[in-house]
């Protein structure tokens, strides 16, 4: 006997979904972004999972007088000329357009491969069809790439390496809290520097941290 069409149809989806999720994982752990298809509200942007606090069930004190973290504290990152707040036509207008630009949480965000970047923006679009695209700011800041230098420290170092030079994270954050993330994954370890939070992301407890993220503080 056939399946009734909208059984089958569900049955459909249930795996377009499973499938669909295991590809948000390989994206992201690959460095790059999940992208919504839709633009969702800009409200939405911030992707922030609930962080764990520390082993006192208190969190650990914030950086913000952390002097290795001053340029955090400025919303820029080692090596990049552009920071929070920048408009993307001035970073279209000196680097080019960039290796990848798509929707993601909010707005689009710029990829530029040869920079080991990627800036989150509030740009949108306008327009009955939505074609015509508004510029917009630098709202987060993602960096990648094997042994990239950054706030005194190098991307391929363990957390327990990083927290000896810029001392213990303000949250911990395990895949048990990233698991509904569609930014984080395994751990992350957070350093609030105050007006923005760092973010250092690896596989596992001992694994190397291979994605930083210099992200605006919405708490």
């Amino acid at each position: 006997m056939k399946k009734p069409p909208i059984i089958a149809s569900m049955a459909v989806i249930f795996i377009l979904f499973t499938l669909c999720g295991s590809c948000v994982v390989d994206t992201i752990k690959t460095r790059q972004p999940y992208i919504s298809s839709v633009p969702t509200d800009a409200s939405d942007a911030t992707d922030e999972p609930k962080a764990i606090e520390g082993p006192d069930d208190k969190p650990h004190a914030a950086h913000e007088d952390n002097p290795l973290l001053e340029l955090a504290r400025q919303g820029r990152v080692d090596g990049i000329e552009f920071g929070i707040g920048d408009k993307t036509k001035d970073i279209v207008e000196k680097w080019g357009k960039p290796d990848r630009k798509e929707w993601f949480l909010g707005g689009l965000y710029y990829r530029y491969d040869d920079k080991n970047v990627v800036f989150f923006t509030n740009e949108g679009s306008v327009g009955q069809d939505g074609n015509e695209i508004v510029n917009g700011d630098v709202v987060d800041i993602g960096i990648f790439g094997e042994d990239r230098e950054v706030y005194n420290v190098r991307l391929g170092m363990t957390i327990e390496e990083i927290t000896a030079i810029l001392g213990e994270p303000t949250y911990t954050m395990t895949p048990e809290y990233n698991e509904d993330s569609e930014l984080f994954y395994g751990w992350t370890y957070k350093y609030d520097v105050g007006e923005y939070i760092v973010y250092f992301q690896a596989d596992t407890e001992d694994s190397p941290v291979d994605i930083l993220y210099l992200m605006t503080n919405r708490e």
